[in-house]
């Protein structure tokens, strides 16, 4: 797959000191995109990606509905969920399931969506809810719009493998230490910290904070953009219009009202309130067992590189 324009001006001309917390990814700051004095790289911030000013009292539940009625009004009935199975496509899945009757939608799925949430597509076949497998995903792009459960990463926190090797309630002053064993050097420790705090003009006192603030922040762009960007494959075009539901202002005001309510003392619960939401309405048993993880199954499908098993046109096992 090839990507047919790049959101960024210019590439860091060192990479791996400018690879905050390890996610191999360009980052932009958002909150102070002319300061450039600590990168080597000119931020190219779009209008729909600044962050707002003004916070927000609406709560999660809220703004979730919210944006189901601005689905609604932008009239397109071929919209088509992307369900990993995970926790935010999952809550999707279950918003767009309560309006069953009003809203016209498909479910793509593999195997993987299957196996994380058995209920769910037992659910969706008791429904008769349209099934399309991941190996459609190129055959019918230009034809439907995908709906898809990102940017909930950056709202909350990403996650990263060695994140499970920090306490996130430890102190900003605790974690210079810690960050520092782990990339093995403390003054790049010490520069990756330093360039998260000197951009936030809220107070951050806990890792928690750090990853919620650099998750929002900086990699939030580069999320959104991601899932607009024009490809080329097998030497086709496609126009992606892929639609994270999780994105639009109303819900980044809900994040940086709701930062300090939202620190957490385990990493796993670094999506409570989407958990929170899928117990509330109804998926209790799920929404005591799933964890948030770092996820690429719909990704690897994308990608034509799709080892497991297939579903039929009925949604059903191959």
């Amino acid at each position: 797959m090839q990507f047919i324009n790049s959101p960024f001006k210019h590439k860091p001309m060192s990479f791996q000191k400018f690879d905050i917390f390890g996610y191999g990814r360009f980052l932009s700051d958002r909150q102070n995109p002319d300061n450039v004095k600590k990168w080597p790289y000119e931020f190219t911030i779009r209008d729909d990606c600044r962050i707002p000013k003004e916070l927000t009292n609406l709560s999660f539940e809220d703004i979730c509905l919210v944006r189901i009625e601005e689905l609604k009004q932008m009239n397109k009935d071929n919209w088509v969920l992307l369900w990993s199975g995970g926790l935010d496509s999952s809550l999707v899945l279950r918003l767009l399931l309560e309006r069953q009757k009003e809203f016209s939608f498909s479910v793509m799925l593999c195997d993987a969506s299957i196996q994380t949430f058995p209920e769910m597509y037992r659910e969706l076949l008791k429904r008769c809810v349209k099934l399309i497998p991941i190996t459609r995903y190129f055959k019918i792009a230009n034809e439907v719009s995908y709906l898809t459960g990102a940017a909930a990463d950056p709202l909350t926190s990403q996650y990263a493998n060695w994140m499970s090797k920090v306490k996130p309630n430890i102190t900003i002053d605790e974690f210079y230490s810690v960050y520092g064993w782990i990339l093995k050097s403390k003054p790049l420790a010490k520069f990756h910290i330093d360039v998260l705090l000197d951009s936030c003009p809220y107070k951050l006192e806990y890792f928690c904070d750090l990853a919620w603030w650099y998750s929002f922040n900086f990699s939030w762009q580069g999320t959104y953009i991601g899932h607009n960007i024009n490809f080329q494959y097998d030497n086709r075009y496609y126009e992606q219009k892929l639609e994270p539901f999780f994105s639009g202002e109303l819900f980044q005001r809900w994040s940086l009202s709701t930062y300090k309510d939202r620190r957490i003392d385990d990493m796993r619960d670094i999506k409570a309130p989407f958990r929170k939401y899928m117990y509330q309405l109804g998926d209790k048993n799920y929404a005591k067992r799933i964890n948030k993880t770092r996820s690429h199954i719909l990704a690897i499908g994308m990608n034509n590189t799709f080892k497991g098993r297939d579903v039929d046109a009925d949604g059903k096992l191959l």
